[in-house]
């Protein structure tokens, strides 16, 4: 059965992959961005808070996009 359907899952399958790294990408790119953009606030002392907060955030979406 799954002969007759690999000229349809054979397509599908590709489109999964490259969403997949595109995914990946996207989220690793917008986790550099808010790490820095939080390491940058938290060199001031007002926004040290969100800047903390912002880089943890862009941490652990780095982190996501690797793993």
């Amino acid at each position: 059965m799954t002969v007759l359907l690999w000229p349809i899952l054979l397509p599908w399958r590709i489109f999964c992959v490259v969403l997949n790294i595109a995914a990946r990408l996207a989220a690793g790119f917008t986790g550099l961005i808010l790490l820095i953009i939080g390491l940058v606030l938290t060199a001031t002392v007002v926004c040290s808070p969100v800047g903390i907060a912002l880089a943890i955030l862009g941490l652990l979406l780095l982190i996501r996009s690797i793993f």
